[in-house]
């Protein structure tokens, strides 16, 4: 049985040097916290999955194993809390939350905003997850209440996405900053 309210908590300090990326201070702490809340005042239980894996297990101030997180990873996190595979069954309510960097870039000839991942390699194109993919998740989703909460530069510019998200869902949507 799936249960209602699932959390997918995503909170990246670690972008290596040739990401062109600071590593953050705060971005896997906040994601812990928020999960912590969840897990302490939510209205129903969450399930919560957390990137990186044991982001949620450790003391405050320490990171998981590697505190990475790749561009797969995230990618297939997402999708398996708003779009699950078979036989799962998806939740009532998917909420998704993201601290760590944002970037805008044009690719295609086309403007998108990316949540950046640690494995981002702008020199090469490689940007990390674009907002319009997660715009996409949401639009096929069978979840009926959707929560986006961003914490990144650009994180405004998933209310663009307005076009694209259907009517037929509740939606939460939390950014840090305008587009």
């Amino acid at each position: 049985m799936t249960p209602e309210w699932e959390a997918l908590i995503v909170g990246i300090n670690r972008y290596p040097e040739y990401t062109n990326f600071n590593d953050l201070t705060v971005a896997a702490l906040d994601g812990e916290n928020v999960a912590q809340r969840l897990e302490q005042y939510g209205y129903e239980p969450f399930r919560i999955q957390d990137l990186p894996l044991g982001l949620t297990q450790k003391g405050a101030g320490e990171l998981s194993s590697t505190g990475l997180v790749k561009l797969e990873e995230l990618r297939e996190a997402v999708a398996n809390l708003f779009n699950p595979p078979p036989p799962n069954q998806p939740p009532e309510t998917g909420l998704f939350f993201f601290s760590g960097h944002g970037c805008r870039q044009e690719v295609d000839g086309q403007q998108d905003v990316f949540l950046v991942t640690s494995d981002a390699f702008p020199d090469v194109g490689i940007y990390g997850y674009p907002l319009r993919e997660l715009g996409q998740q949401i639009a096929t989703s069978p979840v009926k209440q959707v929560v986006i909460w961003l914490d990144c530069c650009y994180s405004g510019e998933l209310l663009s996405l307005l076009p694209f998200i259907p009517t037929d869902k509740a939606y939460c949507l939390i950014t840090a900053t305008r587009s």
